[in-house]
């Protein structure tokens, strides 16, 4: 008797079926390139519809069966191994928002890494895309052959070593590649981020949930960033005597300034260094 294949896989057969990393598995997830669904058991929900940004309510209704989740809820997921949701993404309806209604109450769903499945619409649809992804013609820096990325920078290759990337992190590594080519390579982080129209804070933020970055990007370990990529005669990142002198006695000022609680709101574990870097004072 034939068995027919199933509707949906679980994120462990399907990291052995692509040979991805669970990192990368868990960015595509949170950046909402892979979606996926959960069960959700029998609950009273309220559909919204989304229109010019404005969500209208819809209709109350029992509901069960499986639901979207949402990439900031994946985030959640992805970063703990367990959320409890109260608000999903319909399957049968697109821009269709359920919640579970306030006027019963009922207790969130409880999710956790386990209960996701990818459903086999979503996988060929991911595939297809990484495909796609592949197949336009690589930027190839000819002063560093061991670097190559897509045009859109969301695929980069380096030592043979591949990266995927959102759209803002694609714009950092853009930024870096062309600052490489011009041979000026150090570019201060709030400048990318700037550039990139990210919100983040500090660069790193950006790229925590990638674990191998510091393998594509250097740090001077003072707020500015280069590709990690061989190239003739990188300039060293250099201060002169005096804007150091100068940076010190603003280091130990900082420093004075946490230390007696003044910037109460700084994160005293993070370096000297960095607490100027979020400061958004530059050094020189």
């Amino acid at each position: 008797m034939a068995i027919s294949s199933c509707d949906y896989n679980r994120l462990t057969s399907l990291q052995r079926k692509w040979g991805m990393s669970q990192e990368d598995i868990f960015y595509a997830i949170e950046n909402g390139i892979l979606r996926v669904c959960v069960w959700m058991p029998l609950r009273y929900i309220e559909r919204f519809i989304a229109r010019n940004k404005t969500l209208i309510s819809e209709k109350h209704e029992p509901q069960e069966g499986f639901v979207r989740l949402r990439p900031e809820d994946c985030h959640r997921i992805c970063s703990s191994g367990h959320a409890e949701i109260k608000v999903f993404e319909s399957l049968a309806q697109e821009n269709n928002i359920l919640r579970l209604a306030y006027e019963l109450p009922q207790p969130p769903v409880s999710v956790s890494i386990n209960d996701i499945v990818v459903l086999n619409d979503d996988i060929k649809k991911f595939e297809q895309r990484c495909k796609d992804t592949e197949k336009p013609d690589f930027c190839k820096d000819t002063q560093s052959p061991q670097f190559s990325s897509s045009n859109d920078y969301r695929y980069v290759k380096l030592n043979n070593q591949e990266f995927h990337f959102g759209e803002i992190q694609a714009s950092i590594i853009r930024q870096l590649h062309e600052a490489a080519k011009e041979n000026n390579p150090w570019l201060h982080g709030k400048t990318l981020l700037r550039i990139a129209g990210s919100g983040a804070t500090r660069l790193r933020d950006l790229f925590k949930n990638r674990k191998t970055w510091g393998d594509l990007i250097v740090s001077t370990g003072r707020g500015y960033y280069r590709l990690n990529i061989e190239m003739a005669n990188i300039p060293a990142f250099q201060c002169s005597k005096g804007q150091g002198n100068a940076a010190l006695k603003f280091l130990a000022y900082v420093v004075m300034l946490v230390q007696t609680q003044l910037i109460p709101t700084l994160d005293t574990m993070l370096s000297p260094l960095e607490l100027i870097d979020t400061l958004s004072i530059p050094l020189f």
